[in-house]
């Protein structure tokens, strides 16, 4: 199980007690999972978070409310939930070829460097453009941008 121990107040078991008892465990998360998964909703006890404001940066005024930023800490199951929403969705899309080629954002093995890498060795770079020109590394990052 690569979790982190971090556990949320609202969770019925803390997280360092569910990856000490994982192989006990896992047939009923993987069945809540699955549930969670058909139903294309989660368990209302697993809809709550805790929100916590944190400052935005080291420095600003405290009283100032619009200086914090609302971090919500989620309930295990939650995430567990969304990975496996979020792997099935992946493996869709690539099965059937509905990603971008030139999609890097958010895409596990895929790297804006290493495409353009590759690109300036196979000799396909942005028109002749100067290879010093736009980062340290001499290529051109506008035309990479992701699409989604």
């Amino acid at each position: 199980m690569n979790s982190p121990v971090k556990s949320c107040s609202v969770d019925p078991v803390p997280t360092f007690l569910m990856r000490e008892f994982v192989d006990m465990l896992l047939p009923y998360v993987t069945g809540m999972v699955n549930v969670c998964l058909i139903q294309g909703r989660l368990p209302t006890s697993q809809k709550h978070a805790v929100v916590t404001p944190l400052l935005k940066k080291t420095g600003l005024d405290p009283s100032d409310l619009t200086n914090y930023r609302p971090v919500s800490n989620l309930t295990f199951m939650s995430k567990v939930v969304e990975r496996a929403a979020a792997e099935q969705l992946r493996k869709y899309l690539a099965d059937n070829k509905l990603l971008p080629r030139n999609q890097s954002a958010y895409r596990r093995y895929h790297s804006l460097y290493r495409d353009r890498a590759v690109e300036d060795l196979a000799g396909h770079s942005d028109g002749g453009r100067c290879p010093t020109s736009d980062t340290p590394w001499g290529w051109s990052i506008s035309r990479r941008r992701s699409t989604v």
